[in-house]
């Protein structure tokens, strides 16, 4: 169970070794949230995620906004208790939220551990279980399954609140929070004081990311700030990308390379994240052509 000691036990590169990453600018002492908060102050109003959601545009973040949400989930987070290291599972669809929550988790240094949708009860009960997540977040329904019961009917005594985010009004749940109403439309940022972006630390854990489970039961995989950081940029640095990335990935952005380049890379740019939440390759086409996809 991620408690203190387990966080703490975790095998990390010698010094010299980390050194040398920082020399060759592949680690550095800033974390993505510096990036968030440069470009809402350079760029407010430029497009940083534009969301489609049943082949239709849902909603378009800048990133004035996204800066005010990251900021407004994170002191929400705060309210319901959640801890520097805690984990937050994350069991969503591509929708809009989704990367922001991955960032308000970082902002207040909690851990977010994203679940794939097409992981089953097993699955999630695995995650949440071996993780002892405080919070999961779970759409209502997406693509038939009843995401809320699934996590009613799995979820261990170690989570202490399970979030639903709504794609239709319903009669409210016993023991289930309402995301746009208590995350989305409650103004926490007033209530409660976030930590300064200097005091995040950029080799802390900032992301607890679970195999697939086909070769077994799905194993943990620890990540900071820095080794997402590694990977994201190397691929910027091959192809030459900047602020004038589109990014879109036509996969669940709760694997690996779906988090990585839709959700962290864009942000480190400065650029901007296209995403669907389905797999419909005539609406990529149609997303291509409208906002020129990089």
């Amino acid at each position: 169970m991620p408690d203190s000691t387990m966080w703490d036990s975790l095998v990390r590169p010698s010094a010299a070794v980390a050194e040398g990453y920082r020399a060759a600018g592949r680690w550095r002492g800033e974390t993505v949230l510096d990036d968030l908060y440069r470009a809402a102050a350079a760029t407010p109003d430029k497009p940083a995620i534009i969301s489609y959601v049943g082949g239709k545009l849902a909603r378009t973040v800048d990133y004035r906004e996204y800066r005010e949400l990251v900021d407004r989930f994170a002191a929400a987070l705060l309210e319901l208790g959640v801890q520097r290291r805690d984990v937050v599972a994350i069991h969503l669809p591509n929708w809009w939220m989704l990367t922001p929550l991955y960032l308000a988790c970082s902002r207040i240094g909690a851990v977010p551990a994203p679940v794939m949708p097409p992981l089953g009860a097993r699955e999630l009960e695995h995650v949440l279980t071996n993780s002892a997540a405080k919070v999961c977040f779970v759409a209502d329904n997406y693509a038939g399954v009843d995401y809320l019961q699934r996590l009613l009917e799995v979820a261990p005594d170690t989570l202490a609140h399970r979030v639903v985010v709504r794609s239709r009004p319903a009669e409210p749940v016993a023991g289930v929070l309402d995301f746009g109403e208590f995350f989305l439309d409650s103004p926490w940022e007033q209530t409660h004081q976030l930590p300064e972006l200097a005091s995040l630390d950029a080799d802390d854990v900032a992301l607890l990311l679970f195999t697939s489970g086909t070769s077994g039961a799905p194993k943990a995989v620890v990540h900071s700030h820095n080794t997402m950081y590694a990977c994201a940029t190397a691929l910027a640095d091959c192809y030459g990308w900047g602020s004038e990335i589109v990014a879109s990935v036509p996969h669940f952005l709760t694997h690996m390379a779906g988090s990585i380049f839709c959700c962290y890379l864009p942000v480190i740019l400065g650029g901007t994240s296209v995403m669907q939440d389905d797999k419909d390759l005539v609406l990529l086409l149609d997303m291509i052509a409208a906002h020129r996809l990089t």
